[in-house]
């Protein structure tokens, strides 16, 4: 609203021009302006001017004198109106129009994991001059506080649409659903396989292969010293190569990361040692003669050698190779067995170890009387069986056992097949039979 004074009447009087709609104006704003308190009734002849202080025009009202419509740019507008050939000028501007501000914002991720968290920044322009800020469409509290810049922590799985609305001397805007944030619950599979190290000579390194899925993540290793809880090695490859590493007990853990930012972690205890830790296994032992004894090096760290040999009497003759060997003793006696494991012609390690060898069981009995012309008939049977150990027997029956006792009885029905099976505490195993001469039936 502006007063004008009006030379026409002498001292000051007050001449009101006021637009008819009400601010803030904004932009390209069609505004009214109606003038009172002048004598500039129907007929009067009268000119609008009105300047932005760079650019001033003339303008003849169509109709009423007393009111001007026109499509006002961003400045600050003066009025003066001359009726009957007598101006009055502007005392003070009568209103101002507004540019509007530019919404926009950044942020630092648009693809993130459940519970992730996004910086948000309000970039609108003109900078400086936004006056207030409402952000929607977030799940965060940080984005109701009209903060120019805030983190939002997003804890479900979905795709969010954030809004932001500025005001600039009271002249809005809004940018929507411009950038969709989605919030991922897919995450990647971290593995690898763990193994006990073995490098002849110092100094040791480590090799482990990524085997995570899927394979288009990024990675990271961090190998820990399991004694003193010190980071030996951390590297952000796919794959673990660590060197220069001391002999001891290490914690390997992997983390994959995919594209959304969900990760997943794996961990597995590794050995490292400059020289095999043998493991021989054998069995049976002892043992009896022709019975075959099981040679392994399954135990043995690292689990995969070049090669390994065994030799029986550690003579220097290699009587078999392979980490699964198996070997009859042919006669009773006390033997020693040399097995070299060998890595590398650097890297290789010698066990010696002694196995004892029993003579073999003998399984015998007396069959008593064979041949009967009475049904049913009970026989007895004597056990003469021999050998080393605890010594156990099944006796059987055409193939079905009936007793377990040293020595048997049985009440036969029909012609039959007597076994004797008789075993020690070592796993060595006898069997005598008397099918020529089993039970038979005779005319009396």
């Amino acid at each position: 609203m502006i007063c004008l004074g009006n030379p026409m009447v002498g001292l000051a009087q007050t001449i009101t021009v006021a637009p008819s709609n009400q601010p803030p104006y904004c932009g390209q704003e069609i505004i009214t302006l109606i003038a009172s308190g002048v004598p500039c009734g129907p007929g009067s002849p009268a000119q609008w001017s009105i300047s932005n202080g760079t650019q001033t025009s003339g303008l003849s009202p169509l109709t009423d004198p007393c009111q001007f419509t026109a499509v006002f740019g961003v400045g600050c507008w003066d009025v003066a109106l001359t009726i009957n050939g007598t101006t009055y000028p502007t005392i003070a501007s009568v209103f101002c129009v507004n540019p509007f501000p530019t919404a926009s914002f950044t942020v630092d991720a648009t693809n993130i994991c459940e519970g992730g968290c996004i910086v948000f920044t309000d970039t609108s322009s003109p900078a400086g001059q936004i006056d207030s800020r409402t952000w929607t469409g977030l799940p965060c509290p940080e984005g109701g506080a009209g903060l120019a810049t805030f983190t939002c922590c997003f804890p479900a799985a979905d795709t969010y649409y954030p809004d932001l609305t500025v005001f600039s001397t009271g002249c809005p805007d809004a940018v929507l659903d411009s950038i969709p944030i989605v919030v991922s619950n897919t995450y990647p599979t971290a593995a690898f396989t763990p193994t006990n190290v073995l490098d002849c000579p110092a100094p040791l390194d480590l090799d482990l292969v990524n085997t995570s899925t899927p394979s288009s993540v990024s990675s990271v290793w961090v190998l820990t010293s399991a004694a003193t809880g010190d980071t030996a090695c951390e590297v952000m490859t796919a794959d673990l190569f660590c060197s220069g590493l001391d002999v001891g007990d290490y914690e390997a853990c992997l983390t994959v990361t995919n594209a959304d930012g969900c990760s997943h972690q794996v961990c597995h205890p590794v050995t490292i040692f400059d020289q095999p830790l043998l493991n021989i296994t054998v069995g049976p032992s002892p043992t009896c003669a022709n019975v075959p004894v099981s040679f392994s090096t399954a135990g043995t760290l690292p689990a995969s050698p070049t090669s390994v040999e065994w030799n029986i009497g550690c003579d220097g003759t290699i009587d078999g190779m392979g980490q699964n060997w198996n070997y009859s003793f042919p006669t009773a006696g006390i033997y020693n067995v040399c097995a070299h494991v060998e890595y590398s012609p650097t890297c290789w390690a010698d066990t010696t170890f002694t196995i004892e060898v029993f003579a073999p069981l003998d399984a015998a009995f007396t069959p008593g009387d064979t041949t009967v012309c009475f049904e049913p008939v009970n026989l007895s049977f004597t056990n003469q069986s021999t050998g080393s150990g605890i010594l156990g027997f099944s006796w059987r029956v055409n193939g079905t056992e009936q007793g377990t006792t040293m020595d048997f009885n049985w009440t036969f029905n029909a012609p039959s097949t007597v076994q004797l099976v008789v075993t020690n505490s070592m796993g060595c195993t006898a069997t005598e039979h008397h099918g020529d001469r089993r039970p038979a039936w005779r005319s009396p």
